[in-house]
């Protein structure tokens, strides 16, 4: 369960972080619609769905973490927007790679493969937590914050693996793709240093889940994706 943090580190980070991921979901909003010149790609659509999730998820969880709702009113409206944006954060993002593997020259089968595990955390990942979401924060009982605590791990190892996945297939197949050839050499060591840090920075948050450092977990989160 989402509960507020009362200390100055906790606050100066979650602003910081809230911002910072604020300012990266508008920057890239801007890139995407001065870059592209079709709108209908699925590669320009998860990359919108993706930037706006990390807005909608900051504001979302600041909105939570700080009050901003009137208490004496509903929780709903931060959930529901956190919800939303973490939806288009997370499952955007991995459309986003997912949508880039047909000029890696990745097997179809493998490719086939991420597909169905996206498809799979949407379900099992994405659903239940949303429900343990709620249920923790609204209705407050022992079962439901011991369900949804669980469940964030499970989650979050779930999508750590997808991303992790991801970025190995990377890795491992632009060197071989006609891809190389095209950017060159120094593109492609850069492309491998950028998602050998996103690997990086998934193990961390991962970390901070299973150290129970849930709070500073959640907005680390966002930002790495703001990055991402």
């Amino acid at each position: 369960m989402v509960s507020r943090g009362d200390n100055l580190v906790f606050f100066v980070f979650t602003v910081a972080a809230g911002t910072l991921a604020i300012y990266n979901s508008f920057e890239t909003l801007f890139l995407i619609f001065a870059t592209f010149k079709r709108y209908n790609s699925p590669y320009f659509m998860s990359l919108v769905v993706c930037a706006v999730g990390i807005f909608l998820f900051a504001v979302g969880f600041l909105d939570l973490f700080f009050e901003v709702y009137d208490p004496s009113s509903t929780i709903w409206r931060p959930l529901i927007v956190l919800t939303i944006g973490w939806y288009g954060m997370v499952t955007g993002f991995a459309l986003v790679m997912y949508s880039r593997l047909s000029l890696l020259n990745i097997p179809e089968h493998i490719v086939r493969l991420v597909r169905m595990f996206i498809i799979y955390n949407i379900i099992f990942s994405h659903f239940p937590t949303t429900v343990l979401t709620f249920g923790a924060n609204i209705v407050g009982t022992y079962p439901w914050v011991e369900g949804y605590r669980i469940m964030e791990k499970i989650q979050m190892t779930c999508f750590a693996i997808q991303e992790v996945s991801l970025g190995l297939l990377y890795l491992k197949y632009i060197r071989q793709s006609r891809l190389s050839e095209k950017i060159g050499a120094m593109l492609v060591r850069k492309t491998s240093r950028v998602n050998i840090t996103v690997l990086f920075l998934d193990i961390s948050m991962l970390i901070l889940e299973y150290i129970d450092l849930y709070s500073y977990q959640i907005m680390l989160k966002v930002v790495v994706y703001s990055i991402n």
